[in-house]
């Protein structure tokens, strides 16, 4: 199986389980946005809630990863803040300089996080995942 092949199946189960934690993050935001709540405090409020259950998937579902718990805990909290912190600079790029609508600039944000934490989950948090174990 060619290294691509692989890693298609880990992008492919990478935004399956997205896609879960998008549903409740974004019902979230938008829920909080609604009831009057700030765009960044809803931003914050929604990425947090998929903290958890965002590593948990990534680790058994996504990744098939084995290892330290704890140091990948540690280094997922770090990929996070680190995406999130892209994810608020885009999300504030779009709302204050470029005044694109609160909701596409939401969505905006969110495919910077995306992408962003795929990376860093794939090469920092879970560097020892195999591809070829998980297809």
């Amino acid at each position: 199986m060619s290294a691509w092949v692989g890693e298609k199946g880990l992008i492919g189960r990478y935004l399956l389980s997205g896609v879960g934690n998008t549903l409740v993050g974004f019902g979230l935001i938008f829920g909080l946005m609604w009831a009057g709540v700030s765009a960044y405090a809803a931003n914050i409020a929604g990425y947090s809630l998929g903290l958890v259950m965002g590593f948990m998937l990534s680790r058994s579902f996504v990744f098939n990863a084995a290892g330290a718990v704890s140091r990948q805990m540690l280094r997922y909290g770090l990929a996070f803040a680190a995406c999130v912190g892209l994810n608020i600079v885009v999300l504030a790029i779009a709302l204050e300089f470029m005044q694109i609508n609160r909701f596409v600039s939401q969505c905006l944000a969110a495919g910077s996080y995306t992408a962003a934490m795929y990376l860093m989950n794939r090469f920092y948090v879970f560097e020892n995942a195999n591809p070829k174990s998980i297809d």
